[in-house]
């Protein structure tokens, strides 16, 4: 019979240090405000509703300066109805291309002056559970299969987790926030996922008020010479200031 303490097996520690890109409005590396969350992957579900009070908000970084670019770099990306539009019109020569429509999306140069590459050690105060690992992904399949067919989902597989299915991903999030060993103290401090961008690249979504910082906080203004700024841009097609 499978039980909760099965869980425990896909629980990580945090060894690395991660990054974030973020506008320098908010703290580098605190859990935004609960009023601004709701849209993201792992946000809790229940935020905007009468029963979130109790709820929670999430800090996304990645452990990789290339990862939390791609994160962020991709809402540059030009809509879909354009590169379509584009797509339709290859035959038109290079010129006639170019004056017609940019396939590429352009970095705003005040963008990057506005937002910062972060990178910190953090240390959670409970693992995190690791959503790359397959094994993980069955055991959730079990213990979630009500939840999944009351969302229309028929199968949980890597496609499902990676997907745009929000109420999926939240559901889970909220799931596994919840849970607490006999003591009360909370399982998991988070979730360590693969990018849908860069399946290479991994990604954490940190429960608040479970985790701290260890030590200093490297800040720096957004360049291109930035860590991992050009390469997310190159893999995303974009065009960066020259």
């Amino acid at each position: 019979m499978t039980v909760l303490s099965d869980l425990q097996q896909y629980g990580i520690t945090l060894d690395e240090a991660v990054w974030r890109v973020v506008s320098k409005r908010f703290s580098p590396m605190a859990a935004p405000p609960r009023s601004l969350q709701g849209e993201s992957r792992f946000d809790d579900p229940l935020i905007g509703t009468d029963d979130g009070g109790s709820g929670y908000s999430v800090l996304y970084a990645a452990t990789e300066p290339k990862a939390a670019f791609l994160e962020v770099l991709y809402q540059f990306r030009p809509a879909i109805q354009a590169v379509a539009g584009f797509a339709a019109d290859m035959v038109l020569d290079v010129a006639e291309r170019d004056r017609f429509l940019d396939p590429e999306g352009q970095v705003m140069p005040s963008w990057m002056r506005q937002t910062q590459l972060s990178s910190a050690q953090l240390m959670p105060d409970a693992p995190l559970f690791d959503l790359t690992d397959p094994g993980a992904i069955q055991m959730l399949r079990l213990f979630l299969a009500p939840s999944l067919i009351a969302l229309g989902v028929a199968d949980l597989d890597f496609g499902e987790v990676l997907g745009t299915n929000r109420q999926l991903t939240r559901a889970i999030s909220r799931w596994l926030w919840s849970l607490s060993a006999s003591s009360g103290i909370p399982l998991f401090s988070g979730i360590r996922y693969r990018s849908r961008l860069d399946p290479s690249c991994f990604c954490l979504a940190l429960f608040e008020d479970r985790f701290r910082v260890i030590g200093e906080v490297s800040t720096e203004t957004i360049t291109t010479h930035s860590a991992g700024f050009a390469e997310a841009a190159e893999i995303l097609r974009l065009r960066i200031p020259g």
